[in-house]
């Protein structure tokens, strides 16, 4: 939950050691996160510790990018995503549409990568 800033709880130790495995594997891996309804980002951000806990996530997975074969989008911040409510089934599941968007720019943004130098 966002009630609270623990950042022992986010469970970074956790990503961090399958990213080390799939640097052992020489794999890539590609993650995101995710979108909020409008007004449930709203809430979040006025009446949860919601910013500073994103803040440190966000700093962690910046970390992670440059120290493993990682890479990220942040759709929390992503138009249209973050602007339109009919993109959500419910204040927090994405529809098929807003999955699809989701999608594409990941693809769009790694889909010829290669890792290697």
């Amino acid at each position: 939950t966002f009630t609270q800033y623990q950042p022992d709880l986010y469970m970074t130790d956790v990503l961090q050691q399958i990213l080390e495995l799939a640097k052992q594997h020489h794999m890539l891996v590609i993650g995101y996160m995710p979108p909020y309804h409008p007004a449930m980002r709203d809430a979040l951000e006025t009446q949860t510790e919601f910013t500073p806990i994103l803040n440190y996530i966000t700093a962690q997975l910046d970390h992670f990018e440059k120290e493993y074969p990682f890479h990220y989008l942040n759709f929390i911040d992503s138009h249209p995503l973050s602007d339109d409510a009919a993109l959500f089934f419910d204040y927090i599941h994405p529809t098929e549409q807003a999955s699809i968007l989701m999608m594409q720019q990941l693809y769009d943004q790694f889909h010829t990568y290669s890792g290697r130098s």
